[in-house]
């Protein structure tokens, strides 16, 4: 008797987790989504620091090279020229001033790209306004490194 009795409960209980479950399905998707979405401007906005603080690398090896620069030791020098030398090769760019704007202006377009894909991520608009800043400097120091590079030595 009792498997008479269970076999349309069964059912039926099958039949609500399919009607209950089909929406958690969907908010599941759209949460992954998000999740995908926060990961795909989080990395943008990691590849945009990156290239930044390696262009700046860049220009300190600039800097001292042009003797307005000294390094604190001789292992802070060597591990700053191994890593401008790695850039270097990384890039096939091996002049100082062009590697520092390839590196600011792939940065610039990781900022630009994540300020059109990601502004909705933005609760309060405050990072909006950051990359916009960020954007501008990243356009002056570009600006710069033409000026630099037009002028005669």
């Amino acid at each position: 008797m009792k498997k008479v009795w269970m076999k349309p409960y069964a059912c039926n209980l099958t039949l609500a987790a399919l009607f209950l479950g089909i929406p958690l399905l969907g908010w599941t998707q759209h949460t992954q989504q998000d999740i995908d979405h926060l990961n795909h401007c989080t990395d943008l906005m990691n590849q945009s620091t990156t290239l930044e603080a390696d262009g700046q690398s860049v220009a300190e090896m600039i800097d001292y090279k042009k003797g307005t620069l000294t390094f604190g030791s001789e292992d802070l020098k060597s591990t700053m020229l191994r890593k401008v030398q790695a850039l270097e090769s990384e890039n096939s760019v091996y002049d100082l001033d062009s590697l520092r704007k390839a590196l600011l202006t792939r940065a610039l377009g990781y900022v630009r790209k994540e300020e059109e894909e990601c502004s909705d991520t933005d609760q309060n608009k405050s990072w909006r306004s950051q990359r916009l800043n960020q954007i501008g400097f990243l356009l002056t120091d570009l600006g710069r490194i033409d000026i630099y590079t037009l002028q005669p030595g």
